[in-house]
């Protein structure tokens, strides 16, 4: 409310709000109230899984590189091609050590009614919306985890010949000493 008690707030009764990324926007009390009760809803979440409240409570962003840590993709390249699997293509296996916070969907663990091939089918609500997903990225173009990994794979194969030039294989090393 603008009763020149706050300069963060416009003349209407809204307020500005600048976000931790940059963004601005309006808002009403309402609905920052709300986000507020969200924000300690799930800050109550991540505790109750053993994550300490300053780190529930910090929206900082970090990766955290270790050697001995690595992800994945769950499905091999051949699986990939194979549009049956498309809730499991943007899916990753860790390895290593647990990550210290997790991001994830929270969907109800209900079941619901969709129709294939014009028969009702019940099915899991978690699951369905997993698919659906899954679906709507392949058809936007969003490359799966399995193909990020073989280009990021690619890209430091790529590095290292740009660093070191073209190592010869062992049949070429072979080649070469019968040709000398």
């Amino acid at each position: 409310k603008d009763d020149g008690h706050y300069d963060e707030c416009s003349p209407n009764g809204s307020f500005f709000v600048k976000f931790i990324n940059g963004k601005k926007m309006i808002m009403s009390a309402d609905e920052i109230y709300t986000a507020k009760r969200m924000m300690k809803k799930e800050c109550k979440k991540l505790m109750g899984i053993g994550m300490p409240l300053e780190n529930a409570r910090s929206v900082e962003e970090k990766d955290v590189n270790s050697k001995k840590k690595y992800e994945k993709p769950i499905l091999t390249a051949v699986e990939n091609e194979d549009i049956n699997n498309v809730e499991n293509m943007y899916e990753l296996q860790h390895y290593g050590d647990s990550p210290n916070s997790i991001v994830g969907l929270e969907l109800p663990n209900t079941k619901m009614d969709i129709s294939v091939d014009g028969y009702l089918v019940e099915m899991d609500a978690w699951l369905f919306t997993i698919i659906r997903l899954s679906e709507r990225s392949l058809d936007a173009g969003t490359l799966t985890t399995r193909d990020i990994y073989d280009k990021e794979r690619l890209e430091k194969k790529d590095e290292k010949k740009r660093h070191f030039g073209d190592t010869p294989t062992k049949d070429q090393k072979k080649k070469k000493r019968k040709s000398e």
